[in-house]
Parts: structure tokens; C-alpha cells; sequence
């Protein structure tokens, strides 16, 4: 896409700088009306002009978009904004009522945080899947730990009845005598 216009610009940016969008759309059948739609939707969820977000590149193999932010009075690629910073002005909602023709499942900064799962989900110390792990290793360990028990008496009963017999064996074999 060549012109005035040209809405992939392809940049060598930094990685800090670089944000990703996952869509349900495919990114190959994006044309030049639908990255500028892209674009006035993206800018609209940060509350920025259209021409400070950058699409950078569109990534087939994994229906990616990969964007930057410039501030108003950008003189190149080196004045960028940071991902962390632009994802914090991000309204997420804005973002999805304005753009759901693209079906934006992902957003994620160089960090590779998803920040469509909110708050909520970040801030969690333990997953289900975690949880649920930790309960099964437990269950399994009481169950090992209460078996090896029950042999360990089994052994002991059938020592103490060895021991029994023998020394019953023995007194009877010295009364016999």
C-alpha cells in the first residue's frame, strides 16, 4: 500500500512502544477503508486524533495488528508512547462498541498481558486451573500417605503374630520338656 495515504507504515519501532491486536477478522482481507475505520476506532477508545495511532504491521500467521501511539506533535519514530502507558487511557469498552465488526479478542502490550480480561482476572493469585491442581496433588498425597499407614500396621500385626507364635512355640516346647 504506497501513496499519500498509506495506512501500514511498517516502522522499526521499539518493542516497549508496540501494542497488538488480536481480531476474529482476517487481517489479510483488511483494505485501506477498513484500517482507517480500524484506526478512528482506536483512537476514539484512547481520546486521541486518528493521526497519532499507527497501524504498524498486520501479522497473517497469527490475525494480528500491530500498533503504535505518536504524541500531537510526533517528529518521528522515536517519539512514541509507551504500551503501558497508552493500554492505562484505554477505554476498553469504547473500544469494543466501535469496532465489533473486527472482533477484537486480544490486546496485548510488550509485556504480553491480555488487558481484554480485565482487572479482576490479573489480580487473582490463584487460577481455577491452579486450585485445582494444588486440591488433586493434595488428595492424591493423603491417599499414598494413608496407605503407606495401613501397611505399616499390617507389618506390625503380622510381626507381633510371628512373635507370638514363636514364643508361644517355645513355651510350649519347654513345658514338654
Amino acid at each position: 500500500m504506497t501513496g499519500e495515504h498509506q495506512e501500514v507504515e511498517n516502522l522499526p519501532i521499539p518493542a516497549a512502544n508496540v501494542i497488538t491486536m488480536t481480531l476474529q477478522m482476517d487481517v489479510n482481507k483488511l483494505n485501506i477503508t477498513l484500517l482507517r475505520i480500524f484506526r478512528q476506532g482506536v483512537a476514539a477508545a484512547l481520546g486521541l486524533l486518528p493521526q497519532q495511532v499507527h497501524i504498524n504491521r498486520l501479522i497473517g500467521k497469527r490475525n494480528c495488528v500491530e500498533l503504535f501511539i505518536s504524541p500531537v506533535s510526533s517528529k518521528g519514530v522515536s517519539d512514541t508512547i509507551p504500551s503501558k502507558e497508552v493500554l492505562r487511557s484505554l477505554n476498553i469498552n469504547v473500544l469494543r462498541q466501535g469496532l465489533t465488526q473486527f472482533g477484537i479478542t486480544e490486546i496485548t502490550p510488550e509485556s504480553k498481558k491480555n488487558v481484554l480480561q480485565g482487572k479482576h482476572e490479573s489480580d487473582k493469585l490463584w487460577s481455577k486451573e491452579g486450585f485445582y491442581a494444588v486440591i488433586i496433588f493434595l488428595s492424591i498425597f493423603v491417599v499414598i500417605v494413608t496407605c503407606l499407614m495401613v501397611l505399616y500396621r499390617v507389618k506390625e500385626k503380622i510381626q507381633f503374630s510371628q512373635i507370638k507364635i514363636s514364643f508361644s512355640t517355645l513355651v510350649l516346647s519347654r513345658a514338654l520338656e
